[in-house]
């Protein structure tokens, strides 16, 4: 059976200012939020280097 899918547009904004939403082959796998923004680039930047 298929896992449910999650569209990027469907993400419901939550506290936080800074939001990155994964994707692969067209479905998010992955979203998170950060209120500092130090903070949310150093996990973009780790997410980037782990994921390409």
């Amino acid at each position: 059976m298929d896992e449910p899918q999650m569209d990027a547009a469907a993400v419901k904004p939550r506290p936080g200012r800074y939001h990155l939403a994964m994707t692969a082959n067209g479905r998010v796998v992955m979203h998170s939020w950060w209120n500092s923004q130090p903070i949310a680039r150093t996990k973009f930047t780790q997410l980037v280097g782990e994921q390409g």
